[in-house]
């Protein structure tokens, strides 16, 4: 193996998963949520790391790995059809699918790495490749801008790159670094207020977490004020709750500070898991919402659901009523949230 395939198979190292059986694995495990299939990929073999909508919400747009971790495509699913937007190549699959105002962005790499941009605008299948800085996700914090977690070399660990985006969705400049975090590139997320949360991918079992002026101070002078070490900025460790977990590979944040994760591993079982903050933004407590026998992919929050990636599909898990107001809307109401699939809630 040559060193470029063996940095994309360590920085991929998450996704790396078991082969796919048709139908979920996956096993709820706290009380008081619904799950079902939001869609299947058509080709059961491929497994989807990681989505997102259009601006219109219309539109869901996802990329699949082979099981050789090959690029399978980047696909839409509007109404319960597919349609490929982006055919599969001989690429190695990357991380992330995000929407940055109007565009769909997401990541391969081959004999380097490679961010690439979908314009649903123009009403055509393909994409213009717009960078090759080191990259394994791609992420989303405002209007005009793509925040990135990449690692120039195998040697090299972990680096937060910020990118700022012309009208035309393309890179103003090559992304700068923010600073160096630890363990293997993985996902990052930020809350309302703009502090940043980050989850290596493997290598390190813990979650960080940096203020909004820690970000805000970095991007406006990287080079004198970068990220604080990981060290003053550690915010759950959890290598005791999962110590078969080998790290993240999606991280959100709800409105009021709540942390939605998957932890995925190559041959034990792989989580969602919820960790609370407290009152002063600190670690409070965590449960674990489903398990999984199959790697989990990308997680998402919308409409008051959750959306994760499991081998071929996507699943949705509904936080449900509690028995008061299950009362007061009948029985009716728990089939209703269990079965839905679409619309918001």
């Amino acid at each position: 193996m040559n060193k470029v395939r063996f940095v994309v198979a360590t920085s991929l190292v998450a996704f790396a998963l078991a082969a796919v059986v048709p139908a979920s694995a996956a096993n709820l495990i706290e009380p008081g949520y619904g799950t079902s299939v939001y869609l299947t990929h058509s080709v059961s073999s491929e497994s989807i790391t990681s989505f997102d909508w259009s601006l219109s919400g219309a539109t869901t747009y996802y990329q699949t790995s082979t099981s050789s971790y090959n690029f399978g495509g980047l696909f839409t699913w509007i109404n319960d059809v597919q349609s490929t937007a982006v055919a599969g190549n001989a690429d190695y699959s990357g991380a992330s699918v995000v929407r940055i105002d109007d565009n769909i962005y997401y990541n391969t790499s081959s004999t380097g790495y490679k961010i690439w941009k979908h314009d649903p605008s123009i009403g055509a299948t393909g994409a213009t490749q717009v960078s090759m800085a080191p990259n394994w996700g791609l992420f989303r914090r405002k209007a005009g801008e793509m925040f990135i977690t990449g690692t120039p070399n195998f040697s090299s660990p972990n680096e937060v790159f910020r990118a700022a985006l012309t009208t035309a969705g393309n890179f103003e400049s090559p992304p700068v670094s923010l600073g160096t975090t630890i363990g293997s590139s993985g996902p990052l997320a930020f809350d309302t207020l703009g502090n940043m949360f980050y989850a290596p991918g493997y290598g390190d079992k813990s979650i960080y977490r940096y203020t909004a002026a820690d970000v805000n101070n970095s991007v406006a002078d990287p080079t004198n004020t970068p990220l604080p070490s990981p060290a003053e900025r550690l915010w759950w460790d959890y290598s005791s709750s999962f110590s078969n977990s080998s790290g993240a590979t999606g991280l959100a944040v709800d409105d009021i500070g709540n942390l939605y994760i998957t932890l995925t591993d190559f041959s034990s079982p792989s989580f969602l898991v919820k960790a609370s903050a407290n009152g002063t933004s600190g670690f409070a407590n965590y449960h674990t919402i489903l398990s999984s026998t199959r790697g989990l992919g990308d997680v998402r929050l919308r409409d008051g659901s959750i959306y994760l990636a499991e081998g071929n599909e996507i699943l949705q898990v509904v936080p449900e009523p509690q028995t008061v107001s299950l009362v007061l809307l009948g029985g009716a109401a728990l089939l209703w949230f269990r079965h839905r699939r679409h619309g918001s809630f």
